[in-house]
């Protein structure tokens, strides 16, 4: 599996190396213009209107992939915080749960209780420590594009 960084820049060394082959191919069609005797004139155009279309097609294709990429992204990024919301509600009521239970729970020594409770907060702090994480990677990504 690759990552979206390998993969935007490899799509954009493609377009660039297709984008140079192109840019040559108009300077050789130029050339080649240049040394007819018939029509240079109609054929500078002509090339002149190819080139251009060609520009904006390009840009408005990288656009377009740039785009298509930031929506994965947000949508990526909107489900995974869809998510963990949810799973943060049901810890919480488990974490309700077990306070009632540890409350209710007077044959459990202080010790058990205790554990419990450090449990608890290792897996809030575990949690919170993996959300920054991910948000610190989508920011990546998001000044990447």
């Amino acid at each position: 599996m690759t990552d979206n960084k390998t993969s935007l820049s490899d799509l954009n060394s493609t377009v660039n190396l297709l984008e140079k082959f192109q840019g040559y191919g108009e300077k050789t069609a130029g050339s080649y213009l240049e040394l007819s005797p018939w029509g240079a004139d109609e054929g500078k155009k002509v090339l002149s209107q190819w080139s251009g279309n060609r520009k904006r097609s390009l840009k408005a294709f990288k656009e377009s992939v740039a785009f298509g990429f930031k929506q994965m992204v947000e949508f990526n990024k909107g489900a995974f915080n869809n998510a963990f919301n949810a799973m943060v509600m049901v810890q919480d009521q488990n974490e309700t749960l077990a306070n009632t239970l540890l409350i209710q729970a007077t044959w459990l020594p202080e010790e058990g209780k205790k554990a419990v409770k450090d449990w608890v907060d290792a897996l809030k702090k575990g949690r919170e420590e993996y959300k920054k994480t991910v948000d610190a990677a989508f920011k990546k990504v998001e000044e990447y594009l």
